[in-house]
């Protein structure tokens, strides 16, 4: 999020999200002030590093916004056009592209499961389900569809 300083208050995790700090430790989103270091994802170099946080979010979503990710270690709460740098495509991907597009101005694939993302360490990890949370459209690719395509701000 360092290289995106302005999505800092688009809130498109839920305020218990994990961070992980610059030292391997982690806080919830709630704890994390500006000046804190974390671990972040350096794009030129495609290797992690330390960033320092210069915006926090100013609101939260409602748990009707967002989609939950099941990986094998850990559940993710996120909004439906969130970026994710995917392994196995190469690319953001997200479940709403055109959302992703219309709220960062990046280009984004369709995410599913079975997904390859990276974690911190650069090590594989597989979206082995996801779900709307209560709310919305019943399914993700339902979600997805252009006709559906809506900003969430």
């Amino acid at each position: 999020l360092a290289a995106l300083p302005f999505v800092a208050s688009k809130g498109c995790f839920t305020e218990s999200a994990e961070v992980t700090m610059s030292d391997g430790t982690r806080k919830q989103l709630k704890d994390v002030h500006v000046g804190d270091r974390v671990a972040s994802y350096d794009e030129a170099t495609g290797t992690t590093a330390v960033s320092e946080v210069m915006g926090v979010p100013t609101f939260f979503r409602r748990t009707s916004e967002l989609v939950s990710l099941s990986l094998p270690s850990a559940i993710v709460h996120a909004t439906e056009d969130h970026p994710i740098w995917s392994r196995s495509q190469r690319h953001l991907v997200s479940f709403h592209p055109n959302g992703t597009r219309q709220e960062y101005d990046l280009e984004a694939r369709l995410m599913a499961v079975g997904e390859e993302l990276e974690d911190e360490r650069q090590a594989p990890v597989k979206v082995l389900a996801a779900e709307r949370l209560a709310g919305g459209p019943s399914s993700l690719q339902e979600a997805a569809a252009p006709q559906q395509a809506r900003s969430l701000r």
